[in-house]
């Protein structure tokens, strides 16, 4: 009875953040980070800790609709929840029928296996939303993906970018451009499809102009490999690796059909040699790339 009365008097909401707060892992382009950023306040991510039981699932589900007044989407990230009654599960439930009928996704992630066998059974699976059981960056993904698709009507990764549109390529002058286009040599690939793999040798980079992919290692116990990162269309990957020449750290697999041009070293070493000025840009470009990326990490630590 006491540890009953412990739990119920816990606060079940640990942290919240706004979309501005918390970013997926995913590098997107500039333009795609600026409309985040201007998207921040349409959602929010509760993490939730301790036990979930009818009381405190209650003030859960008020919160709730308080915050879809302002915001289109709510990740709960459960990872801290313990343990989950049926009447918490209930609760879940008519929260995710209200969340539909306004035209809001609500979002459970890092549920544990023991919790989601409840949970998933109450509230069923739901073909708009991913499953419970993914990671909060899964749903960050996810869940940035849709707000730029219903912000651009459609966009996200539907169209096939210009290569003036890859910030790898800002500021070069339409000649410039003209002697790019000459040497890149287009590649597509299907989803699941591997551009290359962890120990390759890094003699070549991507510029992705339709699709997504996602960085992953090998565990140190040699089991399932692990997702590090994703990219998205407008960025670049394998760029380490070509600048470094180095073999390459990590897998590389495309999440769904990808349109990319391919930069080979051969292709680069020429371009050092024939058209100093254009490869002095793309190094230019390619530095404050890796600045983005580095205060990007230096901001989720």
């Amino acid at each position: 009875g006491l540890v009953f009365i412990v739990n119920m008097s816990r606060p079940l909401i640990r942290r919240t953040f706004l979309g501005g707060d918390i970013y997926s892992k995913r590098i997107r382009s500039s333009e795609d980070v600026e409309l985040l950023q201007e998207l921040a306040l349409r959602r929010v991510v509760l993490q939730l800790e301790g036990a979930m039981f009818f009381g405190n699932a209650d003030n859960l589900a008020r919160k709730i609709k308080n915050l879809f007044n302002d915001s289109d989407i709510i990740l709960v990230d459960m990872r801290g929840v313990s343990d989950i009654d049926i009447s918490g599960a209930n609760v879940l439930r008519g929260l995710l029928i209200k969340s539909r009928d306004r035209d809001k996704r609500l979002i459970f992630c890092n549920v544990r296996p023991t919790l989601a066998a409840i949970i998933g059974h109450v509230i069923g699976a739901r073909p708009d939303i991913p499953p419970i059981e993914q990671d909060l960056d899964t749903a960050l993904d996810w869940s940035e993906e849709y707000l730029l698709d219903r912000a651009a009507g459609g966009r996200a990764g539907a169209k096939l970018l210009a290569l003036e549109q890859i910030d790898f390529f800002a500021g070069l002058p339409g000649e410039e451009m003209a002697e790019l286009e000459k040497v890149l040599i287009r590649r597509d690939f299907k989803g699941g499809d591997t551009l290359c793999r962890e120990g390759d040798a890094g003699d070549r980079m991507w510029l992705i102009m339709k699709g997504s992919v996602s960085v992953r290692i090998t565990m140190s116990d040699g089991g399932e490999s692990r997702r590090i990162a994703g990219l998205g269309r407008g960025t670049t990957v394998g760029e380490m690796a070509l600048v470094e020449s180095v073999p390459r750290s990590a897998t590389i697999v495309a999440d769904e059909d990808v349109v990319c041009y391919e930069l080979s070293r051969t292709v680069f070493d020429t371009l050092l040699n024939n058209h100093p000025m254009l490869a002095s840009r793309i190094l230019g470009n390619l530095a404050r790339e890796f600045a983005r990326r580095l205060r990007r990490t230096s901001q989720d630590l």
